[in-house]
């Protein structure tokens, strides 16, 4: 993952964060995307498939971008692709 800068006024106003969870396909490529509310910080990483384990060690590294600026992720919306 690349750095991440955030401004201190966003980091001091909000310190947890709903993510929001989709498989979007480009080119026949999928790539998990994820929103952040109320921040609204998007992230994006192409994945090898849909399997769960693939997903799991995706998500966890887009959480771990959150954790790594400061962000707790206290919420995960997605469809039942992801149950």
């Amino acid at each position: 993952m690349s750095k991440v800068n955030t401004s201190s006024e966003l980091m001091s106003k909000y310190k947890e964060v709903i993510l929001a969870v989709y498989i979007m396909f480009i080119n026949n490529v999928p790539y998990l995307f994820t929103i952040s509310r109320p921040i609204k910080f998007i992230t994006v990483k192409m994945v090898k498939n849909q399997n769960q384990a693939t997903l799991i060690v995706a998500f966890n590294q887009i959480r771990s971008t959150y954790q790594k600026v400061g962000y707790k992720a206290v919420d995960v919306l997605a469809d039942n692709q992801f149950e």
